[in-house]
Parts: structure tokens; sequence; C-alpha cells
């Protein structure tokens, strides 16, 4: 008997999926998201960041992230699993217009808490 291996759709399309449903159905509540992450696809999702942007207030760069990739992903993981992943703040930079106002910008951590 041969056995097919099932290969993963790349988290791009997912989200464009998950993306188009939310659209045509905005009431919809999603749950069970958790699955469609997995370490090859956050290594990916890792690996398409600009490195030369701004840290945030963990102050950790992408080059730093990345020394220890496949365990903070791992440990990322599982604290998604586990539903102990938070969102950690901003950094806001305040950037002064041509007319004397600031435009407010928000610098997001390379990985959350």
């Amino acid at each position: 008997m041969e056995r097919k291996t099932r290969i993963a759709k790349p988290i791009e399309t997912i989200l464009k999926r998950i993306t188009k449903i939310s659209c045509e159905s905005p009431k919809l509540e999603f749950v069970g998201l958790i699955q469609h992450f997995n370490k090859e696809n956050l290594i990916g999702c890792f690996h398409e960041l600009d490195g030369k942007k701004a840290v945030g207030i963990d102050k950790v760069s992408k080059e730093e992230y990345a020394v220890n990739l496949e365990s903070n992903i791992e440990d990322l993981i599982c604290r998604m699993k586990a539903l102990k992943y938070y969102p950690a703040p901003v950094r806001e930079v305040k950037i002064p217009k041509g007319n004397g106002k600031y435009r407010h910008l928000g610098i997001s951590n390379i990985q959350d808490l």
C-alpha cells in the first residue's frame, strides 16, 4: 500500500483564504486557527521580514533572533498552543511632518512575549 505524504499549504495561501472568508462574512468567528501555524511556516515568515527595520521595545534585532531561530520558533509555537502568547507593547515614534504636526509610527518586536 503506497502512502501519500500530505503537503502543507503555504501560510500565505491559508491567510489569503481566511482573509477572503472574513471579508465575505464579517460576523463569522474563527476558531482553531493555530493548526495552520507550524515551524516551517513561521520560519518562512521570519525570513521574509526586512532586517533593516528599527527594533521594538525588546531591542532584539532580526539578526539576534536568528541566532537561535529554531528554538525561538519552537518556543513560540508551544506558547501559542498553550494560549500563553500575548502581543507585546509597541514602541511608538513620532515622525515630524512638514506642517509642524507629527505622524505616529508603531514599531513591533520581532516576536511578542
